[in-house]
């Protein structure tokens, strides 16, 4: 029973839609036929179709054969799908696969787990006024009058249809700096959103600061990179000083990381660790670091920031 939820939908396909992850199952097509001559072929790979025949392992893991049979079933789903939106009819529906919002009247999920910020944040305030910089809106250029110093970074879309804006620094000495002027809001949290991708994207840093002057200019110039010893904690992030690895982010300061392995470009957020009382006033300051050449893919040294809130 722990694979399903108290409604009996499987728990796979709750958690897939979460993420909007398209899911598909091969067990209905499977089972039939490995189950045809009983059950002890059925496991036996001396049986054509006996589920030992598909898989690499004593689980599920498919081989070569079983890939090709996991191809046929992708097809096949995406023809059924095809053809019960088309029909809008689902009796024939397997009801081990059923996708309870897809009913005739919706059964809608519980939400994941919230943290009590999280909640805050996105559910108790989720109708108040939101103090947000969106850098992503052509029509809306507000944000300029909340940018009391701009060195290095150019607002423009950077996409082939010219049409996915953004305030833009792209450098490789690390010099680019940004001051945003920000007023607290009820949740007290400052949220950057950003785009992450797999070559010609960098990283940065932000701190919040009572003044719009940069003070932290001579580290802004110094390569972010994570000691050996310490991958896989993205805290410990480090500035370089002659080969050596030296400790700098203080409580207030988080590492803004724009790459990632995957081949795509997609948007990250990052919540600073200091918080920012309702009301009160301060200065939002974000650096381009120059790129750290062991790990960077492309000639570029971007980074693009979507909006603050």
């Amino acid at each position: 029973m722990s694979l399903f939820r108290k409604n009996m939908e499987p728990l796979k396909l709750y958690i897939s839609s979460m993420y909007e992850v398209p899911v598909f199952s091969a067990v209905s097509w499977m089972l039939p036929m490995a189950g045809k001559q009983g059950i002890e072929l059925q496991i036996n790979k001396t049986y054509e179709f006996g589920t030992g025949s598909w898989h690499t392992d004593k689980c599920c893991h498919p081989n070569r054969r079983g890939h090709k049979l996991l191809s046929l079933v992708i097809a096949f789903c995406l023809l059924e799908e095809e053809r019960a939106l088309m029909s809008h009819q689902y009796s024939d529906r397997a009801s081990i696969e059923q996708d309870f919002t897809a009913n005739q009247v919706p059964i809608m999920r519980d939400p994941l787990y919230l943290s009590a910020e999280e909640d805050e944040a996105y559910v108790t305030s989720a109708y108040e006024e939101e103090r947000m910089i969106d850098f992503t809106n052509p029509d809306d250029k507000s944000w300029q009058g909340q940018v009391p110093v701009n060195e290095g970074w150019t607002w423009y879309a950077d996409n082939k249809f010219n049409d996915k804006y953004g305030l833009i620094a792209n450098n490789s000495t690390g010099e680019s700096h940004v001051t945003i002027s920000l007023t607290g809001s009820k949740n007290a949290l400052v949220e950057i959103s950003y785009v992450i991708s797999y070559e010609n994207f960098g990283r940065g840093f932000a701190w919040l600061d009572d003044s719009q002057d940069n003070n932290k200019r001579d580290l802004c110039k110094k390569v972010l990179r994570l000691c050996r010893k310490d991958k896989g904690d993205a805290a410990t992030w480090r500035v370089t000083e002659r080969g050596e690895c030296k400790a700098y982010v203080d409580g207030a300061d988080v590492v803004l990381n724009g790459i990632w392995k995957a081949k795509a470009s997609v948007d990250s957020v990052t919540i600073l660790r200091e918080k920012l009382p309702e009301g009160q006033q301060k200065y939002l300051h974000i650096c381009l670091s120059p790129p750290d050449i062991r790990t960077h893919q492309g000639a570029d040294n971007k980074f693009k920031l979507l909006s603050v809130r």
